[in-house]
């Protein structure tokens, strides 16, 4: 098994399977392999104009070492144990092929299409994209875009400045974003967590285990199947929530300055404080998963894609759940009181309330 390292200052690098199984190189200037320790380097370093370079290696080599100064390089069909690529200006392109995948782009963009293996890709800026890709991938790109269809694997994804588009995915995912657009679609995992700075986040026709969504300025859109959900906007964003049914969660969501507007029935609770946003909590179904939604300046909406089980509200649950958050220590005493009393002007017939006095609460 040979191990391959190139260096070349400035030209075009295309790295490709050799039909005998030997290593060639054709190249304009002509370059030579000189065969180091195992080691076949090719070095081209101190040929101060371009440099034309076509690499053939055995289908299955050892490890991979690739720098360039200016210009693109591309890899196809080669199947390696490790590979370090290293582009100062220029586009790079890996297909069909397999390996542990090492990438850093100072600036130029980067297409990775069927490629089997862990990835590590650092961009200082260009535009990232990956398609099919069987495998974990670590992600860093200062200022760019970066899109990711139709691959399998757990991705840890760090974007500086631009949008980020996951589409057709499964496996489970972590972004931070800067500044940009973050969108997840047809997509589904474990476990999906997005931070962003500033930005849209959407995440739809989806099915995630647990989802936590958090932004400091920004809109926040959930649509799909959520077991579990967290999504906040620290400064200023609207949440809209559409999960499928079946729904078996615990809901809280709370606004500082906006509305919040729901097709469950959920318990509107106080504010601690003079504020002007809204806080509900309510229980769908056996309340075995849940969902935490918050902005401090915008609306919430949260709906489902068909009417909940509890769409008819019932005195004696609605009482139940009042005090079983209370026992969770979701809402205080005296908004628990509060809620009881409203629950008497709700159901002013009700038998129970003209038989028996409403449930003394006592703190501790």
């Amino acid at each position: 098994m040979i191990n391959v390292e190139i260096h070349l200052k400035r030209g075009t690098l295309t790295i490709k399977p050799s039909p005998d199984e030997q290593l060639h190189v054709e190249s304009q200037p002509p370059l030579v392999a000189e065969l180091i320790g195992g080691t076949a380097v090719i070095d081209g370093k101190s040929i101060p104009g371009q440099v034309d370079a076509t690499v053939l290696v055995p289908a299955t080599s050892g490890s991979l070492h690739a720098s360039i100064g200016v210009g693109p390089c591309t890899i196809s069909s080669v199947a390696v144990k490790d590979a370090r690529l290293n582009l100062g200006l220029g586009p790079l392109i890996v297909e069909d092929s397999q390996g542990k995948w090492d990438a850093n782009l100072g600036k130029g963009d980067a297409t990775f299409t069927r490629v089997d293996g862990p990835l590590n890709i650092n961009m200082g800026m260009g535009r990232l994209r990956l398609r099919q890709i069987r495998g974990p991938a670590d992600i860093n790109n200062g200022l760019g875009s970066i899109e990711i269809h139709e691959s399998d694997g757990d991705y840890k994804i760090k974007a500086g400045k631009g949008d980020v588009l996951w589409q057709s995915t499964q496996g489970s995912g972590t972004i931070h974003a800067g500044m940009g657009t973050v969108e997840v679609v047809d997509s589904r995992g474990a476990r999906l967590e997005i931070k962003s700075g500033l930005g849209k986040t959407s995440v739809v026709n989806s099915n995630w285990e647990a989802v936590q969504v958090d932004t400091g300025v920004g809109d926040i859109r959930i649509e799909g199947s959520v077991a579990s959900l967290f999504a906040s906007a620290k400064q200023r964003g609207h949440i809209h929530v559409s999960l499928a049914d079946p729904l078996d969660t615990r809901i809280e969501a709370s606004t500082e300055r906006g509305r919040i507007i729901s097709s469950f029935n959920l318990m509107p609770v106080g504010h601690a404080g003079p504020q002007r946003g809204e806080r509900v909590v309510g229980i769908v179904g056996d309340g075995q998963r849940e969902i935490r939604l918050y902005t401090r300046r915008g609306n919430i909406t949260l709906d489902a894609a068909s009417d909940p089980k509890t769409s008819v509200p019932d005195e004696t649950d609605e009482r139940l759940a009042i005090l079983r958050e209370l026992k969770n220590g979701t809402i205080t005493v005296d908004e628990a009181e509060d809620l009881l009393s409203a629950l008497e002007t709700n159901f002013p017939g009700s038998t129970s309330h003209r038989e028996e006095e409403p449930p003394t609460i006592v703190q501790g």
